[in-house]
């Protein structure tokens, strides 16, 4: 496996920033933002450094009504040369009880010309401590216009210590029906500086209209008083790579992952990450950890390890 060191460059302004967007085949309209945040991945071979990604956050307009926000992603290839481009604007109404979001994504095709891809609603409405979120995602149909292809439905209750969440997924099917594709439920609880999330997800296996346990995921957090932070996040299948399902056998420990992060004395991070994997000749037991990748976070760096 190889391994490589990655290069985070973080960087919020805030104040009035002139950027450049652009709509389906049109020319480039110029835009004015009064919130402008840009995050910037590299990678680093031989001393030098690749572009990876980079990311522009703009908000374009705020009110008590709602705002309107963009992004912009940037992808680079291997050699660091821009590989594509995606455009998301999203639009978010307020109203008693809850809200309403609409999100439009523009990705570059083969000449490098951004089309509309994506269209995504979310409907959300607050009922105390609860709140219920309808989603429709629309892609571009055979005849050009755009049809709906998933449809997600979640249930997200808060407490003072906890969180859970109940969410299921809907797609498309061949004759134009809707057919529940995953099922996802998930509960965080919040000790002192220890945060736990337990993720079990639900597949169609077999049978198409039975959800089974398909993967389950626990992550551990643990938050240091100067912001460092040391995250486990242990993966579980119902069978190891290459062995037999057998039906009421509990999961199976697949992965073990480490996300160290290090809080510097300019206020950035640096974030490690080592994986340990199963050794199939021994079920039982985890192989040798090793490091996956190294990533250095300069400025905004307040997203936590992931």
């Amino acid at each position: 496996m190889k391994y490589y060191s990655l290069l985070a460059v973080c960087a919020a302004a805030l104040g009035q920033s002139t950027a450049t967007t652009f709509t389906s085949g049109e020319t480039p309209i110029t835009t004015v933002s009064t919130d402008h945040t840009q995050t910037v991945l590299t990678r680093s071979i031989n001393g030098g450094e690749i572009p990876l990604e980079t990311t522009e956050t703009r908000l374009l307009s705020k009110s008590e009504d709602g705002s309107v926000t963009e992004v912009i992603v940037r992808r680079y290839d291997r050699n660091g040369q821009l590989a594509s481009t995606e455009r998301t604007v999203t639009e978010v109404r307020n109203r008693p009880g809850g809200s309403t979001s609409k999100s439009i994504t523009y990705a570059t095709d083969i000449n490098g010309v951004l089309r509309e891809t994506e269209r995504k609603t979310i409907d959300t409405e607050q009922q105390g401590g609860a709140a219920r979120t309808e989603t429709v995602i629309e892609r571009p149909a055979i005849d050009g216009g755009f049809q709906a292809v998933e449809k997600r439905s979640a249930v997200i209750e808060n407490r003072p210590d906890s969180t859970h969440q109940d969410e299921t997924v809907y797609r498309r099917s061949g004759n134009g029906g809707f057919n529940v594709a995953l099922r996802k439920i998930a509960d965080t609880t919040r000790k002192g500086n220890t945060t736990t999330e337990t993720t079990d997800l639900y597949e169609p296996i077999g049978e198409a209209d039975r959800l089974q346990l398909s993967r389950q995921q626990v992550a551990t957090t643990v938050a240091e008083p100067d912001g460092s932070e040391t995250r486990q996040i242990d993966y579980y299948l119902p069978a190891l790579p290459g062995a037999a399902r057998t039906t009421g056998e509990s999961q199976k420990l697949w992965e073990q992952d480490t996300i160290q992060r290090k809080k510097q004395a300019d206020g950035g991070f640096v974030e490690t990450v080592t994986a340990r994997r199963a050794d199939p000749n021994h079920p039982n037991q985890l192989g040798p950890a090793q490091q996956v990748s190294e990533t250095v976070c300069r400025g905004n760096c307040s997203s936590p390890a992931q």
